[in-house]
């Protein structure tokens, strides 16, 4: 003979409605999903300070109003202000046997496309150009490319509380041909 089953009775509690659960209640309704739970995360409201350790996301936007993140600002908007505004005269002095080596290669790239080889100023004028461009690139999109950048942002998170978001230092390449 089997055991009767007890029916449990459940009454549901009446909730207020706080601000968050406003918030949720409107992201189910939101069809465009505008106010998805990810973006709620994001903007519900704090529940008093507490002494947890601060996102990524919050590091860095404290990180970029510090002192050295704004010369950077600026650096980068004036260089990208003046990038058409004409040239400087620098000279480069190049070892000769990169000299021989530039002209090697361009006699070559120039044969196989049909033209006159490039004189070796032009050559080591785009070599330079191309550089500071890839430079440019790194500092506007991820300066903790560089160590010096780096090094700040250890140093701020260590001043945070928050050593879990330091950047690490990248592993060097294994030996081998490739």
């Amino acid at each position: 003979m089997k055991p009767e089953k007890q029916k449990t009775s459940f009454t549901k509690a009446k909730r207020t409605r706080t601000p968050a659960r406003a918030q949720h209640a409107k992201a189910a309704a939101s069809p465009s999903g505008a106010n998805s739970r990810r973006n709620l995360r994001k903007t519900a409201p704090k529940k008093g300070k507490s002494n947890t350790v601060p996102t990524a996301e919050e590091l860095t936007r404290e990180f970029l109003k510090t002192p050295a993140m704004v010369e950077h600002a600026r650096m980068l908007d004036q260089v990208q202000a003046s990038r058409d505004t004409g040239n400087q005269t620098v000279t480069v002095t190049v070892a000769n046997p990169y000299a021989v080596m530039l002209e090697f290669v361009e006699r070559h790239h120039a044969a196989a496309a049909g033209r006159a080889p490039e004189p070796l100023a032009k050559l080591v004028q785009e070599i330079v150009e191309n550089e500071l461009e890839d430079t440019l690139h790194w500092l506007a999109v991820a300066p903790g490319h560089f160590q010096q950048y780096r090094d700040l942002w250890n140093a701020f998170c260590d001043e945070r509380g928050a050593p879990q978001h330091k950047i690490g230092v990248e592993e060097p390449a294994p030996e081998g041909p490739f």
